[in-house]
């Protein structure tokens, strides 16, 4: 047993790397990273049992190498970022490029989809084109904003608002469950400070996104068992298109 050494015991080792990349294939990069250390563990122990203290030793810190190395290789193309985004959008081409690099930066694939998120027919569609990705996480962030007093309340554009702002945030997550049954996920729903202070002329933004706050209560409490997290996050003044619709 003394004179086993790490070259003898390097085809076994050399194993474990290839049962991560089969891993990656069939689950992601994070659980492969868990399964991979996990391995690793095991051929430590085994090592240390068979009297070779110093393979061991040697396998933990080759495991954390190449655990690292699978998981940067593998990352790249393996996840996609899907941006929706209304048909009429006007986007500001300068922070979208900026945004783009950003997300290339981090070997994640921007794939841009058009879609009207208040209609649910649209929804149903856009998923049956994204069925080759496996949907892991939904933000749901979408937002329109119209300053109005009581005494001249516009109930049409109140409507529009909860429309956006709270349907299309229920109908995306309530559509994408079917999606995210297999390997669980997570949804985050972006409310808003105004959930807890009061602004004037805000009525139907503050409705919308109070509700929402409140929808992401039971959405956490009904999806639990399918493993399927849901948070919300409430920022605070960002400078935004929407923020100067809000000062004019």
């Amino acid at each position: 047993m003394e004179n086993i050494t790490f070259s003898s015991l390097l085809p076994f080792e050399l194993i474990l790397p290839f049962l991560g990349i089969l891993l990656i294939r069939s689950n992601s990069p994070t659980q492969a990273l868990i399964y991979r250390s996990f391995l690793g563990s095991i051929a430590a122990l085994i090592y240390s049992l068979v009297g070779a203290p110093d393979v061991a030793l040697t396998e933990v810190l080759v495991g954390t190498l190449l655990s690292t190395l699978i998981y940067i290789v593998s990352i790249r193309g393996c996840f996609s970022l899907v941006l929706l985004i209304k048909e009429d959008d006007d986007i500001d081409n300068l922070i979208f490029e900026s945004f783009k690099k950003a997300i290339n930066e981090l070997h994640i694939n921007l794939v841009v989809k058009k879609v009207d998120i208040t209609n649910v027919v649209e929804i149903r569609q856009l998923l049956i084109a994204l069925d080759e990705y496996q949907v892991k996480v939904i933000v749901n962030c979408a937002g329109i904003l119209s300053m109005t007093p009581l005494e001249s309340f516009d109930y049409v554009q109140y409507e529009k608002i909860l429309s956006v702002n709270l349907t299309g945030a229920l109908a995306l997550t309530v559509e994408s469950i079917p999606c995210m049954k297999p390997l669980g996920g997570a949804i985050i729903n972006v409310v808003s400070n105004v959930v807890i202070s009061a602004r004037v002329g805000n009525t139907a933004y503050s409705a919308s996104k109070s509700a929402l706050l409140g929808i992401t209560k039971v959405m956490a409490l009904e999806l639990a068992h399918l493993n399927i997290r849901v948070n919300a996050i409430s920022p605070g003044t960002t400078d935004t298109k929407l923020l100067q619709t809000y000062d004019q």
